[in-house]
């Protein structure tokens, strides 16, 4: 069996070492693991940024700063856990910015909502943690967040054309994430759906002074 495992925010250790473990835990039992990392594509603003405290409006430079953090945890992780890890931004083609950029054209502060890729509703998606971030209710987006969120867009279409891409050349029979909800998790989820991959997503335990330990 080969399991895949989409951890692409290696900065959030309370995720990220859990997951590792449980990713070494199925290679001790004969299972191929591979998981698949993030390079610096989702640089525009991302999880691992937020667990840090810096928005999307912060500088290009404190983004920096969390990336560069980032890329050594996932680094000390390629190093210590025995399975493969694969750096999507390496997989990235042309073609896939140029899908995210044709499918953020698309979208208009009334009808964001309503966007499909492939039938998938990666508008919806893409939204998940922006509303959580800017603690909005509904699909009303003020005019003035309105390029943030197309800029989450762009990035969670990228990732569901790199998902296909990579499912393809892997073939695993499951796929594992850290919570689906993420909007990179939720695309990444969703392409290995539709080519028939069952998926899994961890959480930490529902009691929060032992959250990191269930």
């Amino acid at each position: 069996m080969k399991v895949l495992f989409f951890s692409p925010f290696s900065q959030v250790w309370e995720h990220s070492f859990p997951e590792a473990l449980i990713a070494e835990g199925l290679v001790a039992q004969g299972v191929d693991v591979v998981t698949v990392r993030c390079g610096r594509m989702l640089d525009a603003h991302c999880i691992a940024m937020s667990a840090s405290g810096v928005t999307a409006t912060d500088s290009a430079v404190r983004k920096k700063q969390v990336c560069n953090a980032c890329l050594k945890r996932r680094d000390l992780l390629g190093a210590q856990m025995p399975f493969l890890t694969e750096v999507m931004d390496d997989r990235v083609e042309p073609s896939d910015r140029a899908a995210a950029v044709a499918a953020v054209g698309q979208v208009t502060i009334d009808n964001w909502f309503d966007l499909m890729v492939d039938g998938v509703a990666l508008g919806r998606y893409a939204a998940y943690e922006f509303l959580l971030n800017y603690k909005l209710v509904g699909t009303a987006i003020p005019e003035e967040l309105f390029s943030l969120y197309r800029e989450q867009l762009r990035m969670t279409v990228t990732v569901y054309f790199v998902a296909k891409r990579i499912l393809a050349v892997h073939r695993p029979d499951k796929l594992v994430v850290f919570n689906r909800l993420y909007s990179v998790n939720h695309a990444f989820c969703a392409a290995a759906e539709a080519a028939g991959i069952p998926t899994y997503t961890l959480q930490g335990g529902g009691h929060i002074t032992r959250r990191g330990e269930t």
